[in-house]
């Protein structure tokens, strides 16, 4: 029997104000019960059923980031470059579950066929609305403003502390501590 073929999906973006998606990935992590520095590939594993896979370079199509499939049963599939850094793949499945919470999640009851996300590369330059959604859900769940203020107190706000402490990149708590200082 032949296998199922995935059909292409290009995420939709919700048009959700930034401080919206904030919100709702705080939730969907304390709903899950992730709390800043638990592990997010066992929180794919175990609590989602999810899988995790890291690809070589040569492996990665379309994309050289991470990219995430969705079943139509709701299975996810989560796939991540093997030569980038740990944190910087935490960034990229809190990236692809924000995908997957914001884009397919409220099509999920609409769509029949099996499913697949394929990410562009997110760039400062990309002017692609879905990449910052994610990206910002990715922030939000990964780093809750709460915690993230309460770090930066306890550590005379020490940008290097705050990442080590959340598992993520020194840019991607900078630009965090930045929003947070904005809103």
């Amino acid at each position: 029997m032949p296998e199922k073929k995935l059909a292409v999906w290009k995420p939709e973006a919700t048009n959700y104000p930034k401080q919206f998606i904030h919100k709702l990935a705080e939730s969907i992590a304390g709903e899950l019960g992730f709390r800043p520095g638990d592990d997010i590939f066992q929180l794919v594993k175990e609590k989602m059923g999810g899988n995790i896979v890291h690809r070589d370079f040569w492996d990665l199509t379309e994309t050289n980031d991470g990219s995430i499939e969705v079943s139509d049963s709701g299975k996810i599939n989560i796939s991540l470059p093997s030569y980038v850094s740990d944190n910087r793949n935490r960034f990229t499945v809190a990236h692809e579950l924000g995908h997957y919470f914001l884009h397919y999640c409220p099509k999920m009851n609409n769509k029949k066929n099996n499913m697949v996300f394929k990410a562009t590369r997110y760039t400062e330059n990309n002017n692609d609305r879905p990449e910052w959604e994610a990206n910002w859900f990715s922030a939000a769940f990964l780093m809750p403003s709460a915690a993230f203020n309460e770090r930066l107190g306890t550590t005379n706000n020490d940008i290097n502390a705050v990442a080590e402490y959340f598992g993520v990149s020194q840019a991607a708590a900078k630009y965090h501590k930045e929003y947070l200082e904005s809103i």
